[in-house]
């Protein structure tokens, strides 16, 4: 799923309600915490698929010139700890780039985002 921001609200003349939202990341709900009036949850945030492959690289050359390889006992173990190695860069990577990546849209942004011109439909 992806882990949305509502930036704007505007109600229509029918009631509908039309919504502009911000995608924030990449993710799965783990437990609902609210139904109604609308849905909320908590939600585990993952990391997109070129961070992944980036620390992937990077896990395994650092294991690589460490001697690592030469240390374990078993490619059973060198593949958990670049495994590990991997999802600890990732979440690193992450959290570093979050503020620049999901900065808020404002009110003012959308109105030059969403302008719809029903007349070009016809």
């Amino acid at each position: 799923g992806t882990l949305m921001q509502v930036v704007a609200v505007q109600r229509e003349a029918d009631s509908r309600l039309t919504l502009l939202v911000q995608g924030l990341a990449r993710g799965y709900a783990l437990r609902a915490t609210q139904t109604l009036p609308y849905a909320r949850a908590d939600f585990a945030i993952l990391p997109d698929e070129e961070q992944l492959l980036s620390s992937a690289r990077l896990a395994g050359r650092f294991l690589a010139a460490s001697g690592w390889s030469e240390k374990t006992d078993g490619t059973h173990r060198l593949h958990e700890l670049q495994r590990r190695l991997t999802c600890a860069a990732s979440a690193a990577e992450e959290a570093h780039w979050r503020g620049y990546e999901h900065a808020n849209l404002s009110l003012s942004m959308h109105l030059s985002l969403c302008q719809v011109d029903a007349r070009l439909a016809e």
